[in-house]
């Protein structure tokens, strides 16, 4: 597990394309905020896809505080 302090925005942006699995999860009470799975399939359009990434938008100004990746999925703790 890395523990770091910067914010999801940052860490999205740095994604090359939009097609991976994450988790957040609230670092204080464990609860999954969102779980992300992307269509490996290739049955959404392109633009469903993108919507279905960016579920993080309500989330992107909090503050992640560790991540890990667990079963192919990163799996990223945040905090307001």
């Amino acid at each position: 597990m890395v523990v770091m302090k910067m914010k999801l925005k940052t860490i999205m942006a740095c994604g090359r394309d939009v097609y991976f699995d994450y988790q957040l999860i609230n670092a204080y009470t464990g609860e999954t905020l969102v779980d992300r799975v992307c269509d490996k399939t290739n049955s959404k359009s392109g633009e469903e896809e993108w919507k279905e990434h960016c579920k993080y938008e309500p989330y992107k100004d909090w503050k992640v505080r560790k991540w890990e990746l667990k079963d192919r999925k990163m799996q990223l703790y945040i905090l307001p």
